[in-house]
């Protein structure tokens, strides 16, 4: 009879535990790589729909007063596709006489890769003193 403890080589139980300890470290992995791409991607769109708000936001101040309104538009950055829409409201309550100061809001709004959907919003007023 031979000598067990003389026999090289794995067990086939040896395998399929390290197989299975490979596999749940490469799904760890990949879900963990995913989360970043996916991260990266979002803080991506985020930063173009803020500079999108921003820019919204000086094209008004540098406009006549008079000149401003509500806005719907498509921009496109890095070949993702964002809605604009500029809003522009009264800031007075009913009754009062027209005001000089005006409520502007931005929204920008996107989808992500897994159709999830993101909404950027910026606000400020705008007045029509000193113009």
């Amino acid at each position: 009879m031979r000598d067990r403890t003389s026999e090289r080589g794995l067990s086939l139980i040896e395998v399929l535990v390290a197989i299975t300890i490979f596999t749940l470290v490469a799904a760890a992995v990949t879900a963990l790589t995913t989360s970043a791409i996916m991260t990266a991607d979002w803080n991506k769109d985020r930063a173009h729909a803020m500079a999108i708000a921003d820019s919204e936001i000086e094209d008004v101040r540098s406009a006549p007063y008079a000149g401003i309104g509500t806005q719907f538009q498509i921009v496109t950055r890095d070949g993702r596709r964002f809605s604009v829409l500029r809003l522009v409201e009264p800031a007075r309550r009913p009754g009062e006489p027209p005001p000089t100061l005006t409520t502007l809001t931005v929204f920008v709004t996107w989808s992500q890769r897994n159709r999830r959907t993101h909404t950027y919003r910026a606000q400020t007023l705008v007045t029509d003193v000193g113009q």
